[in-house]
């Protein structure tokens, strides 16, 4: 399942290892980096200007902003 989001296999330890030392915001941020990587976001990006998620409401908004950005840029090339 997390392959159909863009996440690898190879990715997963670094998230974990975030877990396991209690950083939930980190592997979170991490999370949305890899799974945002078709719209522009990069490792070290978090969900813009290298802000961390610290708020399930804040990815999931972030995450709306771009997905309509990139479609909204997919119709403009049509």
């Amino acid at each position: 399942m997390y392959s159909q989001q863009g996440l690898k296999s190879s990715d997963l330890p670094e998230i974990m290892a975030t877990v396991k030392t209690g950083h939930y915001h980190v592997a979170c941020t991490r999370v949305f980096e890899l799974t945002h990587g078709s719209c522009g976001i990069t490792k070290g990006e978090g969900i813009g200007e290298g802000e961390s998620v610290t708020h399930p409401n804040q990815y999931a908004a972030r995450s709306m902003e771009l997905w309509k950005g990139k479609a909204g840029e997919e119709k403009m090339t049509e």
